[in-house]
């Protein structure tokens, strides 16, 4: 009888690994697909190809007077023009870039799940992943989102799962470093990710890996320093830095006018031009593209376990340390 479940899990098992297998493959193909057939529309994607190269090829320096304008962090721009210059100039290099950094994603968050739930986890966000067809497109494009859930999914395999050593949380808190170094929204993560490994790692660990996180960062801006404060400039209140006034650009973006109103609804509901559709009509998109890690987080949180009832203490940090970076994330992008 033993012998039977064993080769009955066994069977499962490579089941499982097969789907998980063809999981991989469907995406490889859709993947390579789009990214030879998607046509650049999208104003983002080239700004980064053009504006890297010329980094890279020491014909301007970011932040620098007179030079293109940066409204990322420098990797978003250097990653793609080193490419570049080391393959050579297009979008063909960028877009063959994106293919692979694509299905590395894929096969990290795979890993995750496989090491968190098992292989039949894993092959499911496989195909949670390939099954969404926005997902598959962004990621098949020069776009700094794929480069930072590339980052993103390292840092999870490099920092879940039991006995973790101390050497793949630092390595998992340089990749955090290195996300918000490309996008300066991420750079949030890198903090939850210490004070989540101060609280169940202790002290120790947490200092190295803050050391480690902090490397790409500290790097970076003095590499830049002090052209990179026009970038901060944009971000920080006036009235609470007034110093690096002098930074900060004479002209700025207004994305909502200081006018606008949800209230009251009749004003925008019979007028259908109105700035508040616009709003829904975006939020509506956003659910849509992110509707299954949107519905997970709504299930974990109706059926959160209670403190005794978790695998384990690590799981239940874990969880805890999951759910407060994908809350944080999304009030981030709200915002």
């Amino acid at each position: 009888m033993k012998e039977k479940r064993t080769l009955i899990s066994e069977y499962y098992r490579r089941l499982g690994l097969f789907a998980a297998f063809i999981g991989v493959c469907c995406y490889l193909a859709l993947t390579w697909s789009y990214s030879h057939h998607l046509t650049t529309t999208v104003y983002d994607e080239s700004a980064y190809i053009f504006k890297g190269y010329l980094f890279a090829s020491q014909e301007y320096q970011p932040y620098a007077d007179f030079a293109p304008w940066t409204n990322h962090m420098p990797l978003a721009y250097l990653v793609p023009g080193y490419l570049q210059l080391w393959f050579g100039p297009g979008m063909q290099t960028a877009r063959f870039f994106s293919v692979v950094l694509g299905l590395l994603t894929l096969l990290g968050l795979g890993l995750v799940g496989y090491r968190l739930g098992g292989v039949w986890w894993g092959a499911g966000v496989i195909w949670a992943v390939t099954l969404n067809t926005g997902w598959v497109k962004a990621f098949s494009q020069v776009f700094t989102q794929g480069l930072v859930c590339f980052l993103f999914a390292w840092m999870l395999f490099f920092s879940v799962g039991k006995q973790r050593k101390t050497w793949e949380l630092c390595v998992a808190a340089f990749l955090a470093g290195l996300t918000g170094m490309t996008r300066i929204n991420l750079l949030p993560v890198l903090f939850l990710y210490l004070l989540y490994l101060l609280w169940s790692s202790g002290r120790k660990t947490a200092v190295w890996a803050a050391i480690c996180g902090l490397l790409p960062v500290v790097w970076l801006h003095l590499t830049f320093w002090p052209d990179i404060l026009k970038f901060w400039a944009y971000w920080l209140p006036a009235e609470i830095f007034p110093t690096i006034a002098r930074y900060r650009p004479p002209w700025s973006i207004i994305h909502v006018p200081k006018d606008f109103s949800w209230w009251p609804p009749s004003v925008w509901l019979s007028d259908r031009g109105h700035l508040a559709w616009f709003g829904l009509e975006t939020l509506w998109l956003s659910l849509r593209a992110n509707i299954v890690p949107f519905i997970s987080v709504i299930v974990s949180i109706i059926f959160w376990p209670r403190k005794g009832k978790w695998v384990s203490e690590d799981h239940r940090k874990l969880g805890v340390f999951l759910l407060v970076v994908y809350l944080s994330m999304l009030f981030v992008h709200f915002w």
